[in-house]
């Protein structure tokens, strides 16, 4: 029996500066995207997420020198959030955070609009029963 990858409704695009991509860090991003991807589904236009991931500089040792930066394009709406922290997972997950915070009040306020207008519908639908 084959098993089959889930899809993620995002597009995605990763950059590295300064630092190279391995096997760890991709499972990582991976598994943060689908973490994303659950607030972007059903969708009706595609979207977008940049990923930049990498070291600030080449020559410092030790300290906040990881950065991870991610920028969603949502329907009339862009997300950014951008984390510099110890090491680079940190990072990503510092940027996770702030990123779900926001899909989770886009998302909300999305379907606060919907009800509001299923709303509106359903009076003037029991309005024009009533009439006739």
């Amino acid at each position: 029996m084959e098993q089959k990858k889930a899809k993620t409704s995002m597009r995605v695009s990763i950059k590295t500066t300064n630092l190279e991509l391995t096997s760890n860090i991709s499972r990582h991003l991976e598994k943060t995207i689908k973490s994303l991807d659950r607030f972007v589904k059903n969708m009706d236009a595609v979207v977008w997420a940049w990923i930049e991931i990498g070291r600030i500089s080449s020559h410092h040792k030790s300290g906040k020198i990881y950065r991870a930066e991610i920028q969603i394009h949502l329907p009339g709406k862009l997300m950014r959030s951008e984390a510099v922290s110890n090491t680079i997972f940190q990072a990503i997950n510092e940027v996770r955070g702030n990123l779900q915070r926001e899909l989770k009040q886009y998302r909300g306020k999305k379907t606060s609009i919907q009800k509001r207008g299923f709303r509106k519908l359903k009076k003037i639908i029991k309005e024009k029963i009533r009439g006739q």
